[in-house]
């Protein structure tokens, strides 16, 4: 992973944070709980042993995200009727998009493509 990569997804992970993204790591599925410097820290450790956190320079992580092409008529409603239609203040409408797409868990910084994200399960996410 290139150092350009890595920033961009450490960036896209902590914007998800607060509503719960799930990410692959070695073989199985976790929720992440936090990112510390350079580690991550999962809800569950993987190992019996072990407490949770991990290097991301020596793991290989990938958040599970939606394409953008599975937004429902529903879902695009709800986004351009809560954000499109903010006339004075431009900037908040903006970033509250930005933050309805992280809530729901699209993909619109094209992660997938580029092999940083897997394309989340059906029903994976619990979207209200």
């Amino acid at each position: 992973m290139t150092t350009e990569e890595k920033e961009l997804l450490l960036k896209d992970l902590c914007a998800r944070l607060q509503y719960g993204v799930f990410i692959r790591i070695f073989s199985g599925d976790y929720k992440l709980l936090g990112i510390d410097e350079n580690l991550v820290h999962l809800d569950t450790p993987v190992y019996d042993e072990g407490d949770g956190y991990f290097d991301i320079d020596y793991i290989d992580i990938k958040p599970y995200l939606r394409p953008m092409s599975s937004m429902t008529d529903n879902e695009f409603s709800e986004l351009k009727n809560a954000y499109w239609t903010c006339p004075e203040d431009e900037t908040y409408c903006i970033y509250g998009n930005i933050d309805w797409l992280d809530k729901n868990m699209f993909d619109y910084r094209g992660l997938t493509p580029k092999g940083l994200a897997l394309e989340a399960k059906e029903g994976m996410y619990n979207i209200k």
